[in-house]
């Protein structure tokens, strides 16, 4: 509101420069009015909802308007700006008008108004020069006072110092002459050189405080010399006598504590070493207590040792010298080299429980002192330069100290596991061929196999993480190839057992493909029996699998992190992976094998001859009373493994579709009837196929939609073959037509096949051969027909449509017999050229309509 108001005070105009812009404005301009309402405006503009159709043209003219008032505007300063220019020149010339002389006044105040400014802020400047030299005048003498200050207070205290550093010198030769050996007075007086000299070190380029320096250090030296002689005499003498002298020990100590840390470590090593010579002596190599079988004794030793040490000499030195550390950490040393030594010398001794015993006492050992040295550790020494091993934690000082002497001969365990995974495996080949447990469902040794991983893994963790880990990691990856070869493999029914690896054993299958290729015979068909045995091994494959990837996630968890990348087990998911697809495959070609004997009597049937049309044949009941026997088997074995019943059911169909077409094609003659039964028969198959996943069973599931896809794709190509079959020649180029509408895929070599099929003579088929090359100039080289030939062509995918193909197109033909086969214009045929099948052909209307209702009915029935 208050911006409002700002801008309508600026906004007021005097009356007369008010009269002059209504003089000026248009007055039927509500813009232009001074009681302009936005929202009164656009209200009148947009009475209705309908009005705001022509926002976009009202907003054109509003920005065109502004275009044209800034143009105006524009035009009008410059002509000002011209004007005044030439008045200004006028003005020169003694000549102007009123106008002129006020507006030549307004710039000349300006100016002056300006230059009066920077006459000012020139003014203020010079006089902030003058009063800053004023201050750096007023308090030059406070800044030379307080400079002079400062030194003199330096000079003063490094001149205390000298004073301290050669009265310190001096008292120090006074005291190292005393026979008394005052190693109290001298521990202060050497603190008191220390603190001083570091205070002079900016001075020490001067010579005489150089000399005074290097005379302390001298001094020094020679005190640390006796020290360490005088600690050495008296820590190695008898304890009574060390006990007496008490005190003096300790001052030693807290004077060797002022000096180089060398000192105290020199002095530290040679007491530890003296300590535990009667342990190096006693655990010799000659020794029966050394060998691993009495490692007990060098801990048991040790812990007891340590007691009575800390009862002794505990509170004999400072505590940031941690004295029992570096007792133990010298027994781990002693201890690692004499075992080392030994292993090396005795290594026909070794064994694994020998030597896995050893590193569960030694491990037991290491975590006893770190827990000890935790729970002891002084925060406060961690800023003191002792040696290096006391300066790290106790984690990381004993943490292996000993055991990893072990490392070098850790491959003896490996070698163990992996003699035991031969002898288990050798065990399961034996018993590879044993009957099954009605109801089983994994193999009984696949449980025992990951189980006496998982406890490997576990020991082979607690005693080491790094190479020998790997080298375990490597034996797991050979035993599941050899499991999976030997045993699942192996457990497979005969025909399965030959194969040396699971892709031999799918590339036979492949290559062979049923009875016809000879891997099946009638007397090598596989039982229930086998059948779920097949099942059995499908799901321990998939067990396995998926126990693998556990198996590899908890190695790369547990191994050091440098050798992560080495752990691999890839190649052997992969041949799991393979055992499936090869049992599957196997259970295909089962099956499949058993529809060659009646595919081969729908061969040798008399198509010609079929005088009317039935029910459906006796062929397609034979395959159905062979898969509503063996895939129930089937399903039930792989109820766990629903994917890979799924995976056989689009695998079989994948592969009898295209046998069933072959077979089609080798049933030849077809008279009109035969090819309405083989149409009939072909809907059969296919409803058949469509409940295959659940055929036999009580609880009736809707098959996948993938499943279902694949059905009508596959079995809607024979369906179409038979209506390219049923439909008349006489009329070549429309015959020719439907065979292309209705068979897309096909080609010369099948057209001719669906001539041979229809009895149609050789001199005949050349002139509708010549139409087929006329219509279709780029296919009119004969060629092998991947439709035709193949018969294992795998799918996995594609088109849709529904079941009902056969039906709904007799159904249509029924109901319009004119039109022929060819008319079938249902959506539900899954044909991709079934909306609009339309033909020339026309004759024979009446006879086919009543062959088309008959079948209808018999559809009905069905």
């Amino acid at each position: 509101a208050q911006q409002q108001q700002q801008l309508d005070a600026l906004m007021a105009f005097p009356p007369e420069v008010e009269a002059a812009l209504q003089e000026l404005v248009d007055p039927n301009d509500p813009l232009d009015q001074a009681s302009f309402c936005a929202t009164d405006y656009i209200n009148r503009i947009f009475p209705t909802e309908q009005s705001l159709a022509g926002l976009d043209d009202v907003l054109s003219g509003i920005r065109a308007q502004i275009a044209q008032l800034d143009s105006e505007l524009r035009v009008a300063v410059q002509g000002e700006s011209a004007s005044s220019q030439s008045a200004a020149a006028t003005n020169d010339d003694g000549g102007s008008s009123d106008l002129t002389d006020d507006s030549c006044t307004a710039i000349d105040a300006a100016r002056a108004a300006i230059a009066d400014l920077f006459d000012r802020m020139r003014d203020i400047k010079e006089r902030a020069d003058r009063s800053e030299a004023a201050v750096l005048d007023l308090t030059r003498d406070i800044r030379r006072l307080d400079t002079a200050k400062r030194n003199l207070t330096g000079s003063i205290t490094a001149l205390n110092q000298v004073v301290i550093l050669i009265n310190g010198v001096d008292e120090m030769k006074a005291l190292m002459l005393r026979n008394d050996r005052p190693y109290d007075a001298l521990a202060q007086c050497l603190g008191k050189i220390h603190e001083v000299t570091a205070g002079l070190d900016r001075f020490m380029d001067i010579p005489q405080l150089q000399q005074l320096r290097n005379e302390a250090r001298s001094l020094e030296a020679e005190l640390s010399g006796r020290v360490k002689t005088e600690l050495r005499d008296l820590l190695t003498g008898p304890p009574r006598e060390l006990q007496q002298q008490r005190g003096q020990v300790e001052a030693c100590c807290r004077l060797a504590d002022l000096m180089d840390f060398r000192v105290r470590t020199e002095v530290l090593d040679k007491f530890v070493q003296q300590q535990l010579a009667e342990y190096a002596v006693l655990f010799e190599e000659t020794q029966e207590a050394a060998w691993l079988t009495k490692i007990d004794s060098r801990f048991g030793w040790m812990k007891k040792f340590v007691l009575g040490f800390e009862e002794r000499y505990a509170r004999l030195f400072p505590s940031n010298w941690r004295v029992t550390q570096r007792l133990v950490k010298e027994f781990c040393d002693i201890t690692r080299s004499q075992l080392k030594v030994l292993m090396q010398k005795r290594a026909k001794e070794l064994d694994v429980k020998l030597l896995l015993f050893a590193v569960e006492r030694t491990r037991l050992f290491e975590e006893q002192v770190v827990t000890a040295f935790k729970e002891k550790e002084d925060p406060s020494s961690a800023a003191d330069p002792s040696a290096s091993s006391t300066q790290q934690a106790a984690e990381q000082l004993f943490t292996g100290a000993i055991s990893q002497c072990f490392a070098p001969h850790l491959g003896l365990y490996t070698d163990s596991v992996d003699r035991n995974l031969a002898e288990m495996l050798q065990r399961w080949t034996q018993d590879v061929s044993a009957p099954l447990d009605r109801g089983t469902e994994l193999l009984p040794s696949c449980a025992d196999l990951f189980m006496v991983y998982k406890n490997s893994l576990k020991t082979c963790a607690k005693l080491s993480c790094g190479q020998p880990m790997l080298q375990l990691a490597r034996v797991f990856a050979k035993y599941l190839r050899e499991y999976a070869n030997k045993i699942l493999l192996g457990s497979l029914p005969t025909g399965g057992r030959n194969a040396q690896s699971a892709k031999d054993l799918f590339r036979e299958l492949m290559m062979s493909g049923g009875v016809g290729g000879g891997f099946f015979s009638e007397s090598t068909k596989l039982s229930n029996d086998d059948l779920s045995r097949v099942c059995v091994v499908i799901c321990t494959a998939e067990y396995c699998l998926e126990t693998t990837n556990q198996l590899e996630a908890k190695l790369r968890e547990r191994i050091n992190e440098q050798l992560t990348g080495e752990v691999d087990l890839r190649s052997e998911k992969d041949n799991f992976h393979s055992v499936i697809n090869a049992c599957v495959q196997l259970l295909v070609s089962d099956v499949e094998s058993a529809c060659e004997p009646p595919l081969t009597a729908m061969q040798k049937m008399s198509w010609n001859t079929v005088e009317a049309v039935g029910d459906q044949s006796p062929y397609v009941s034979s395959i159905g009373s062979h898969l509503s026997t063996n895939v129930p088997v089937i399903r039930d074995g792989l109820t766990s493994s629903r994917k890979y019943f799924t995976q056989f059911c689009s695998k079989f169909v994948s592969t009898f579709a295209p046998k069933f077409r072959a077979a089609l094609f080798k049933c030849r003659p077809v008279s009109t009837v035969g090819a309405e039964q083989l149409l009939l028969d072909t809907h059969s198959l296919k409803t058949l196929l469509l409940s295959l996943p659940s055929l036999a069973s009580p609880l009736q599931r809707k098959p996948p939609a993938a499943y279902t896809k694949l059905v009508v794709r596959e079995m809607t190509k024979a369906e179409m073959l038979m209506k390219v079959v049923l439909s008349e020649h006489t009329n070549h180029q429309a015959f020719v037509e439907s065979f292309s509408r209705l068979l897309p895929d096909s080609d010369l070599t099948e057209y001719q096949k669906v001539l041979d099929m229809k009895g149609v003579k050789r001199s005949e088929q050349m002139a509708l051969i010549d139409a087929y090359r006329a219509a279709k100039p780029n296919d009119a080289v004969l060629r092998p027909s991947p439709s035709a030939s193949s018969l294992s062509a795998a799918s996995a995918g594609g088109g849709g449509g529904g079941s009902g193909g056969a039906s709904s197109s007799l159904r249509a033909r029924s109901r319009s017999p004119a039109a022929g086969v060819g008319n079938d214009k249902s959506p539900s045929s899954g044909s991709p050229g079934g909306d609009a099948s339309a033909t020339a052909n026309a004759g024979g209307g009446g006879e086919e309509g009543g062959r088309m209702k008959r079948l209808e009915n018999l559809l009905k029935r069905l």
